[in-house]
């Protein structure tokens, strides 16, 4: 029997690694140098100079960098409209640049380096930084801000990427046209990448992209929490521990309840306090989660450790820390990570979804998206310098939406009328219908339409678009992209108005297209009226207040 145990042994040994050195090759295989992308650019750079007489040189830093060919497939379009925003909004004029003890020939640089298992990507220029100010005033214009706050740098980074953002006085051919940086990060984030952005006045902007270094697997911490089994991405779980009860500190919280546990970290003249979440307290799960049966003998710790308190994962991403408490810890391992698509509506944190190796599935859980869930909602301890979030519960009820009080009093006053007719029965607002293959840009559009009173129903294509208005009769207006996967607008619009069912309907084209074309297009197949990205949520909201009178609404 002993023979046969070490036969066996032997025999998945060689199997495993046979499967390891396939996967090597196969990640090889898909790999591809960057530098097919990065070396489009200097010619480009060398055209808008030549448009515009304004001298700058392109520095290519790590061009022999292989990626994923997928990522190096799709990589070109957010890069070119960051090389384009640098050289417009970034590098000054020579006049301006001299005035600055600088040189008369702007710099702008890519660098592409391996850190980890990430791919980062970084785009500067030497010009003149972002103009704070003048973001705070245009997201005050967008009602993005409100004028009483003082936002910081963070905060109005965060809102450069909101929906159709953009400080550009007009479109024009150089940079944006008339396309905020949402898009960009729409496009990074469907290659499972990330971007920030650092800026120091005088000295200029960075912005910093990060991708994995393959798209076909990641490797997953599996770990058990109350039941549910979850797959955390490894490269951000700094160190596993599995301290004793004496490390551990509770401190009651200020102004509240209960008490917050602490891991002691460091040495006596460095120690710091670090804060200990339950990850599933976490979790914002609208449903309850199943508990899986899970063999012991495959966990890597056990539930309860000798004279020790359970598994913690010490989490790290620039100075934050904090230490995820789970039951145990399986496995980990290198997974296939799918997509769930965009049917749900998934929290920044969930990536997708994984098979394990019994069949059973585990939603896979970034990290990085958690540190930032815990510090977007934070308390001050009494006696220790922690922050702490504070988690609401999620399942309040939802009310009624209420009327914005800023909007102008012939918009607000014909939205009300609208909702009162259609409020008679419970829960019966204007419906409208928002077709756009942008999740940011949709939910967007819901969030000023719910403000507004309105109930929203999204679509992520045509085609989807269509049974939505089969699936709900009372739709009274739909606002409709044009560029969309399997049903592009005018194909939507076309079907609509060919439908007796459906051609009575209001359609509002809202797109980045602002040729006189595509509006003659839309206008000619029966569009009620057309906008073009960025818009203005008054500009909307008038259009839907002037289409939709209440002699015109037969609810």
């Amino acid at each position: 029997l002993v023979e046969m145990t070490q036969k066996s042994r032997m025999t998945m040994g060689k199997r495993k690694q046979l499967l390891a050195e396939a996967q090597s090759e196969l990640f090889a295989a898909r790999m591809v140098e960057i530098a097919g992308v990065l070396n489009r650019f200097p010619r480009l750079l060398q055209q808008m100079i030549a448009s515009h007489r304004k001298p700058a040189q392109l520095q290519l830093i790590g061009s022999e960098v292989s990626i994923d060919k997928i990522i190096a497939e799709k990589l070109y379009d957010p890069l070119l409209h960051l090389v384009r925003n640098a050289y417009d909004h970034g590098i000054e004029t020579p006049e301006q640049r001299a005035a600055q003890g600088k040189s008369a020939s702007g710099t702008l640089t890519i660098k592409v380096y391996h850190q980890g298992n990430r791919t980062r990507i970084e785009v500067s220029d030497d010009g003149q930084g972002l103009n704070w100010p003048k973001i705070r005033q245009r997201a005050i214009d967008m009602h993005l801000l409100d004028a009483s706050h003082t936002p910081t740098e963070a905060e109005l980074a965060e809102i450069m990427f909101a929906p159709g953002f953009s400080t550009a006085e007009k479109v024009n051919d150089l940079s944006g046209r008339g396309i905020g940086l949402d898009v960009v990060r729409d496009r990074i984030g469907a290659l499972q990448g990330t971007i920030d952005v650092r800026s120091v006045a005088g000295k200029g902007t960075t912005f910093v992209m990060q991708f994995p270094l393959n798209l076909t697997t990641t490797r997953l911490m599996i770990c058990e929490s109350q039941g549910g089994v979850h797959a955390l991405r490894s490269e951000a779980i700094s160190q596993v521990l599995l301290p004793s009860a004496d490390r551990i500190v509770s401190q009651s919280l200020e102004s509240s309840q209960g008490k917050a546990n602490f891991l002691r970290w460091g040495d006596d003249a460095t120690q710091k306090l670090i804060p200990i979440y339950p990850l599933h307290s976490l979790l914002d799960y609208r449903c309850e989660v199943v508990a899986g049966e899970h063999r012991a003998a495959a966990s890597l710790f056990p539930a309860k450790a000798k004279n020790s308190s359970t598994a913690m994962l010490l989490l790290e991403i620039d100075d934050r820390q904090i230490c995820l408490e789970v039951d145990r810890i399986l496995v980990e391992q290198e997974l296939v990570v799918k997509s769930l698509g965009q049917t749900f509506g998934l929290t920044n944190y969930i990536q997708g979804y994984s098979v394990l190796g019994d069949g059973s599935l585990t939603l896979a859980l970034d990290p990085v998206e958690l540190i930032a869930r815990v510090h977007q909602s934070t308390i001050t301890t009494q006696s220790i310098p922690a922050k702490l979030p504070t988690l609401l519960p999620s399942s309040q009820p939802a009310l009624a939406p209420a009327i914005d009080s800023s909007l102008p009093d012939e918009v607000a006053s014909t939205l009300n009328a609208l909702n009162d007719r259609t409020s008679a029965q419970p829960g019966r607002q204007m419906q409208v219908l928002v077709v756009d293959d942008s999740l940011v840009q949709r939910q967007s559009l819901a969030r000023s339409l719910t403000k507004a009173g309105c109930q929203v129903i999204q679509a992520s294509h045509g085609r989807e678009g269509i049974l939505r208005l089969q699936e709900h009769p009372r739709i009274r207006l739909v606002v409709c992209d044009i560029e969309m996967p399997q049903m592009n607008g005018f194909e939507f619009l076309s079907y609509c108005r060919k439908d007796p069912k459906f051609s009575q309907i209001p359609i509002v084209m809202l797109t980045t297209r602002g040729g006189q074309k595509h509006r003659d297009l839309a206008m000619t197949l029966g569009a009620k009226n057309y906008l073009t990205k960025p818009q203005s949520d008054r500009d909307l909201l008038d259009i839907i207040a002037t289409l939709n009178q209440p002699s015109e609404v037969g609810v």
